[in-house]
């Protein structure tokens, strides 16, 4: 038997094609109202049910699992320093954390739109798990610039906790559960003192990292046990489409984006990392700001049926 969630995301599957397939016989803007009508109103047949409550916390954990690693990592910086380094890059180590989300946190709902959450959301948990063991065996500051990078890639996919937590729960309990939602970060901001009073009786810096590896494992365990949002076949099982037709439909830009990040937060690490001349080392962002312009240009002329074999090269 189908699950609530199952059900309910079929429900809005279908609600949303039937008005799409109202567009011939009705204008653009009844079209738009209806598809708001069935999102609002979809899920009240089932209403408030075990499963949404779990999957909800679900989606409040790993909103402080991504928290953790932005806010406990900076409160001992000074501490892994000066067992470390001393090294004048060691800021980098929560920097390192930006250049890493900004990747994933712009490309990832779009990607989960399409193919479903639910592995995207593990795949974050995961990722931040490989972080804190990358971050808890640092033996020297760049690695543990990696692993705050590493900490960024898997909380760009945590972040999509704050859309996806609205889609569980129907529409009458939906401020409630945004409110909520926000009240449970409490747990993570009180974990730079918890790790300063970690730091202060073990002398050992790196229990803050242990403490952060139990968590993002329990994280986990508990997204794949409960969080079960519609599956890709569920989404798509009207136009039964492939996953690379859908991707291939999308349009340039989002693989432009994806190109244009990744270039640019590389230029920006080389540059900072480099020995070479301030004037050389700034011009390595170049390339990243340009792709950047070309592809706000692209977006607002080209047609979104350009033809990818353009590409190929």
């Amino acid at each position: 038997m189908a699950s609530d969630s199952e059900k309910l995301g079929t429900a809005q599957v279908d609600s949303i094609q039937q008005a799409h397939d109202n567009t011939v016989t009705g204008t653009s803007s009844d079209v738009d109202e209806e598809i708001i009508h069935q999102l609002e109103t979809t899920g009240e047949n089932i209403g408030l049910t075990t499963r949404s409550i779990l999957a909800a916390v679900a989606m409040g954990m790993c909103y402080n699992a991504y928290l953790f690693t932005l806010l406990i990592p900076p409160a001992i910086l000074s501490f892994i320093n000066a067992e470390l380094g001393p090294d004048p890059r060691y800021t980098w180590i929560t920097i390192s954390w930006n250049l890493g989300g900004a990747i994933f946190v712009t490309v990832g709902g779009r990607l989960s739109d399409i193919f479903g959450r639910r592995w995207f959301f593990i795949s974050g948990a995961t990722i931040l798990i490989i972080g804190s063991i990358v971050s808890a065996t640092g033996k020297s500051i760049p690695q543990m610039i990696a692993g705050g990078a590493v900490f960024g890639a898997g909380s760009g996919f945590l972040e999509m906790a704050f859309g996806a937590v609205q889609e569980i729960v129907p529409n009458e309990y939906r401020m409630v559960t945004i409110g909520l939602f926000d009240v449970s970060s409490i747990i993570a901001e009180i974990m730079p003192l918890c790790a300063w009073a970690m730091i202060k009786y073990t002398g050992n810096w790196r229990n803050a990292y242990y403490l952060m590896i139990g968590f993002q494992g329990f994280n986990l365990v508990y997204l794949f046990l409960f969080y079960h949002p519609p599956s890709f076949k569920t989404k798509h099982a009207n136009d039964g489409k492939s996953r690379w037709q859908l991707i291939k439909g999308e349009p340039v830009s989002i693989k432009f984006l994806v190109m244009v990040l990744i270039i640019t937060q590389t230029s920006i690490l080389w540059a900072s990392f480099s020995s070479l001349p301030a004037a050389r080392s700034s011009s390595l962002v170049y390339p990243g700001v340009d792709r950047s312009i070309l592809g706000n240009l692209h977006q607002l002329w080209l047609p979104s049926s350009l033809d990818f074999s353009l590409w190929s090269s």
